[in-house]
Formats: C-alpha cells, structure tokens, sequence
C-alpha cells in the first residue's frame, strides 16, 4: 500500500487535481489533504477507489470546482448525472 506522499506524487504526475480527485472518489478536498499529509489512512476500499481513479480517463471528466463540504459533493454529483445523462443522449 502506497503512503500519502506517494499517493500524492502518483496524482501530481498524471496531473488530476485535489478537487478532481475528492469528486471522483465522492470525498472532500480535505480528506485528501489528511491522507496525502499522512494525517489520515484510507479505508481499503477508498485506496483501491484511488489507484483505479489515478487510471481512468473518467477522472478529467470530473469537475474542477473546489469541495470543501457535502452540499459541494452533492451538487457536483448532480452536475455530474446530468453531464452524464447528456453524453447518453447524444449517442
């Protein structure tokens, strides 16, 4: 398992944003800062969510605005299903 350093080095390099990356995972740009700090330790699960993030393409679809609460999140996976429902109808 990669430590938060690491973790933060990997995003850096495939340049996905703090922002980009609590969208994608359904987090808050804090909690990136705690495990990327090595303040806080991802759940196996969310560590398994953020390496598969780091290599998909749907993470630069992620919305770049900041999130620094729920109602961020919540408004982001709105604008998310939407652009989604879009990509759907164009098809």
């Amino acid at each position: 398992m990669l430590n938060g350093y690491e973790l933060k080095r990997v995003r850096q390099f495939y340049g996905i944003s703090q922002s980009q990356l609590a969208n994608y995972l359904g987090i808050t740009n804090r909690m990136i800062i705690w495990i990327e700090k090595c303040e806080k330790e991802p759940s196996q699960e969310l560590y398994d969510k953020w390496i598969r993030a780091l290599y998909s393409d749907d993470i630069h679809q992620a919305s770049k605005r900041k999130v620094t609460s729920s109602n961020d999140l919540k408004k982001n996976k709105k604008i998310q299903k939407e652009q989604q429902k879009k990509q759907t109808a164009n098809e």
